[in-house]
């Protein structure tokens, strides 16, 4: 399981061709990802929010790779530093075929934060068609500003 906090970005790096394999949790900005400019249309299954609104899920589509341009971007408090306010952040898995926002489903467990397993699709190279795929899972202490990409890929 990797946890992932604002200050751990610097030791990753966005890989350069992402081809047709899912890629792991990294920053909205790091992924390319910005939320101005992907689609995030009622078709995608659009916008979820949870743990009381603080958290917020979109439905993206990046249109290129066409095998796998949509994911998830999690906008939600950061991490706090010391005495400064907490801002948000925002973090992205893409690289899959598609998902699906509206069958997402959440757990919360005051010890270990908040659970969402969200529904996604693969693409197939050998037939050219999607595939159910492992679902995109994450864990998330909004309170710590922490995500935790805890899939099974």
């Amino acid at each position: 399981m990797k946890i992932i906090g604002w200050t751990a970005l610097a030791a990753l790096a966005w890989p350069a061709a992402a081809g047709a394999q899912r890629s792991e949790l990294y920053s909205c900005e790091e992924a390319g990802v910005d939320l101005t400019s992907v689609s995030v249309g009622a078709d995608l299954g659009g916008v979820r929010s949870f743990y009381e609104g603080r958290v917020t899920l979109f439905a993206l589509d990046t249109v290129e790779p066409a095998c796998c341009a949509s994911g998830v971007a999690v906008v939600m408090p950061a991490e706090p530093h010391g005495d400064e306010p907490v801002g948000y952040a925002c973090w992205a898995i893409k690289g899959v075929a598609a998902v699906d926002l509206r069958s997402a489903r959440s757990s919360y467990d005051p010890r270990r934060g908040l659970t969402l397993t969200i529904p996604a699709r693969d693409y197939d190279a050998d037939t050219g068609a999607t595939i159910s795929g492992e679902p995109i899972r994450l864990r998330i202490d909004a309170g710590r500003g922490t995500i935790s990409d805890i899939g099974e890929r």
